[in-house]
């Protein structure tokens, strides 16, 4: 049942098998979405000024990937207190896309600013070398994360069926391209 709209689900439920929680909650006993956990890098705004600052070196190839892991770890103990939850899992997080050249309109600030940051570290190359270099950096980082991030996931509620809001695209990311 859709408590907002007053929609019930037993019907479709059973003839498509969807899953869903008890009470139409967020997290539960079928379902559990954790929304931006740990600490991904991340361009965050703040309110007051509308200004972008970073939160762990605020691109994907600045990240400090243990301190990620270490506080993911966290968020899924607190998220999914149940050891043996064995519903769906999902990893939701949107702040950027883990292919670099999805990373356009809102996202244009993590290639402005990966740019700058190897621009500064190479002030020689042309744009294009300079495109390419980060256009690696973040597919690389993106394939690390994932094969990282994962793997504490499985480990600690290894019953749990788990996917990421992004994962069909990380499926089928060539861990160079551009």
């Amino acid at each position: 049942m859709c408590n907002q709209f007053g929609f019930e689900f037993s019907s479709v439920n059973r003839t498509y098998s969807v899953v869903q929680n008890r009470n139409d909650t967020f997290r539960g006993n079928a379902v559990s979405i954790l929304y931006d956990p740990g600490k991904f890098p991340a361009l965050l705004e703040k309110p007051s000024t509308k200004t972008l600052y970073k939160r762990n070196g605020g691109v994907p190839q600045e990240g400090n990937l243990t301190e990620h892991l270490e506080i993911f770890e966290r968020h899924l103990d607190e998220l999914i207190p149940d050891r043996n939850f064995s519903g769906i899992g999902i990893i939701d997080f949107e702040s950027w896309r883990p292919i670099y050249r999805q990373n356009f309109g809102s996202l244009q600030p993590y290639k402005d600013l990966s740019v700058k940051i190897e621009r500064e570290r190479h002030p020689y190359w042309s744009g294009n070398h300079l495109e390419r270099e980060v256009g690696k950096q973040i597919n690389c980082f993106s394939s690390v994360n994932d094969t990282t991030t994962s793997p504490v996931a499985t480990t600690k509620r290894s019953h749990t069926k788990r996917t990421h809001y992004w994962g069909s695209f990380l499926k089928r990311f060539q861990p160079f391209e551009q």
